[in-house]
């Protein structure tokens, strides 16, 4: 080493960062898996001792979420999870069959060969891990298959806003669906509806796969109905 020189210390601001993210992905993938039921408090104390990171990250963390929806903040009274409702449900449900309606159309116009190349291998893995679904009860390895699989839909969309909105309707719908699996589960037969919805873009009918999706969307919305009443 030359004299004089100096060792320069890691950047703090950068471990922070990290921790942050860290806490970020994991309580917000707690949330959309239902393990903190909605409204339910989120103590900063009881998340430090189970994440092992601490208040600082988790408080930036969850303040973070207050902007995407997933978490609401009241003075005085601290983090909660973000309530639901059926009239909530029926709203996002009906935003996502106008956006994914307009994407499927946009990617139906422009999609080449690689669009197509893309549906029929994502719809390989999740009629895959739609097998393993029905023999195991997991719902991990299927939720990464069928977002997947969306996504490879609306690849060709050209539309870098409506594929913004999309994303942030798929993160809360999703709150949803984990929520009425775990309530009352439903027997659909979901290889069918993803497979039609394959051929119908593969095809290129546009009309089709909207109207596909449209059902699809709302055989979800039922059965998130059917668990709150159930609950209730």
């Amino acid at each position: 080493m030359t004299r004089g020189a100096r060792t320069v210390p890691p950047d703090g601001g950068d471990a922070k960062r990290s921790l942050t993210e860290t806490a970020y992905r994991t309580i917000r993938e707690q949330l959309l898996s239902g393990l903190h039921a909605p409204q339910s408090k989120l103590r900063i104390d009881e998340l430090r001792r189970r994440l092992g990171i601490g208040a600082s990250p988790i408080r930036e963390a969850l303040s973070r979420m207050v902007s995407e929806g997933l978490v609401t903040v009241e003075e005085q009274k601290g983090f909660r999870a973000a309530p639901m409702s059926i009239p909530e449900f029926g709203e996002i449900t009906e935003l996502r069959i106008l956006i994914e309606s307009e994407g499927l159309r946009k990617a139906i116009q422009n999609g080449r060969e690689q669009w197509e190349s893309g549906i029929v291998a994502s719809y390989h893995l999740l009629a895959h891990a739609e097998r393993q679904l029905r023999e195991s009860g997991k719902t991990d390895e299927w939720e990464i298959r069928n977002r997947e699989f969306h996504d490879a839909l609306v690849q060709a969309c050209d539309s870098t806003w409506l594929m913004r909105i999309r994303e942030i309707l798929y993160v809360h719908s999703q709150r949803y669906r984990y929520r009425s699996l775990v309530a009352s589960p439903v027997r659909r037969n979901k290889v069918n509806e993803h497979r039609l919805l394959r051929d119908a873009a593969l095809a290129r009918d546009a009309e089709k796969a909207c109207d596909l999706i449209r059902k699809h969307f709302l055989l979800t919305y039922d059965n998130y109905v059917r668990a709150e009443r159930a609950l209730s």
